[in-house]
């Protein structure tokens, strides 16, 4: 553990199902499967990776109110 330079975990409710890693050793970004606690994909990085934040899928829906803000401003 004295390569991994970054750690995240999955939002998944009640518990994580992944944990993402950063090892600054091989560089590569490592996702590990909590449920069975093994190494499930692993990806090779060209430069030494930096801080890593799990971001979820952005929305795709159909926007259902639209408001304004500052409306009569010019």
């Amino acid at each position: 553990l004295n390569s991994v330079r970054s750690i995240v975990a999955s939002p998944e409710y009640p518990a994580a199902r992944f944990l993402f890693l950063t090892n600054s050793g091989n560089n590569t970004i490592q996702r590990v499967d909590l449920s069975s606690n093994t190494v499930s994909g692993q990806f090779q990085l060209q430069n030494p990776a930096g801080p890593i934040v799990y971001a979820g899928p952005g929305a795709t829906g159909t926007p259902t109110n639209l408001y304004f803000f500052n409306n009569g401003q010019f």
